[in-house]
């Protein structure tokens, strides 16, 4: 119908992502609010995902249609071409606008340039599918009439690299994760430890964070271990395990996947949460530890000081050694952990989905009127 607001959520299928994630949770708030415009929300077959969106279609204002079209290649484009809904606007809510669309305004979320900042992203994928995400990317920022994306850092690398006017693009924070889980008990991993949670892949820079821990070990911090949580990318595992001393291997934790309350656990007992990557487009781990209680440990890249804010010490993630200071920082200031801890509670409550549900209709009504 012409007079439908169309989003696409095919994130949500599949594995579980950080799309996938701001996908659900956004729609999740967004039918929820009051709002006179129609939505038609294109979602992935029920089997594809584990997200519960029972109450989506209870809403007046809402219609669901079940489309199978994972990823952004050509299924989704013959989805289109098929379709072709005549809408009066469409997000596509990852980074991509289809070829074939009719809306009279379209918009899209691009949540960071991981792929034209950190080529290593894409190792593994043919040259031809590199260029095609590169370039498919690039057509649908410059063919949006507007671009929605979730930090002022990611919003000036896109002005730079797509020569954009900054009125085209609108930052909206997400929202901490999918909520704080309570979980008693004892963690994975007895205390007193670091942690890390996210995705193990080479951008995330843990290799700074296993030669500042040794170091600081090495200052006669004996009884300290390090907690990495997050699936590897299996050439960068044996990188890391190079990187560890024969004397600490027994004391750095490779924990792959846990699940939610495990790493709710971690999170509650751990002496500090350490963030070492080198680029992000937000940057959420930092602050799900900021609600745990978890003082934060963080790099001085990219959107994290945006997000993290006065709320963390921070460090140069190229410089091991300044890692090594911020631990000693943290982990030896009594005073200083309470005021981080305190700190951390007041940011992590300045975010939250229901936020970015409010600003992003508020972009759709302008885009609607």
């Amino acid at each position: 119908m012409e007079d439908e607001f169309v989003i696409d959520a095919g994130p949500m299928g599949g594995s579980i992502s950080g799309a996938g994630r701001y996908a659900f949770h956004l729609l999740d708030e967004l039918v929820k609010l009051d709002t006179d415009i129609q939505f038609r929300i294109i979602v992935p077959p029920p089997n594809s995902f584990g997200w519960d969106i029972s109450e989506w279609s209870t809403h007046e204002n809402v219609q669901l249609e079940t489309a199978d079209m994972t990823g952004v290649g050509p299924k989704r484009h013959l989805y289109y071409l098929r379709n072709r809904p005549k809408c009066k606007a469409h997000h596509s809510l990852s980074s991509y606008v289809p070829i074939m669309m009719t809306a009279k305004q379209t918009l899209v979320t691009v949540h960071d340039l991981k792929y034209f900042k950190i080529p290593e992203v894409l190792q593994g994928k043919s040259r031809l599918k590199q260029t095609y995400i590169r370039r498919f990317i690039k057509r649908s920022v410059r063919v949006a009439d507007h671009v929605i994306t979730v930090s002022e850092h990611t919003k000036e690398d896109i002005v730079d690299k797509f020569d954009l006017s900054p009125e085209t693009i609108s930052v909206v924070p997400l929202g901490p994760g999918g909520g704080l889980v309570e979980a008693d008990g004892e963690p994975p991993v007895a205390p007193p430890y670091i942690l890390f949670v996210g995705s193990v892949r080479r951008h995330k820079n843990i290799e700074t964070l296993l030669r500042g821990f040794q170091r600081y070990r090495r200052q006669g911090n004996t009884d300290l271990s390090a907690a990495i949580v997050g699936s590897t990318h299996p050439s960068y595992q044996p990188e890391l395990e190079a990187e560890i001393d024969e004397e600490y291997q027994n004391d750095i934790h490779f924990l792959g996947h846990v699940g939610d309350k495990a790493v709710a656990r971690l999170y509650n007992h751990a002496e500090a949460f350490v963030f070492p990557s080198l680029y992000e487009g937000f940057g959420l781990p930092p602050l799900e530890a900021m609600g745990y209680g978890t003082p934060v440990i963080a790099a001085n890249r990219t959107s994290i000081p945006e997000v993290v804010d006065d709320a963390g010490v921070y460090f140069d993630p190229t410089d091991p050694d300044d890692l090594s200071k911020a631990l000693a920082c943290v982990l030896e200031d009594e005073e200083r952990r309470t005021q981080l801890v305190e700190r951390g509670y007041d940011r992590y409550d300045q975010f939250s989905w229901a936020r970015t549900a409010r600003e992003t209709l508020e972009i759709y009504q302008r885009v609607w009127d």
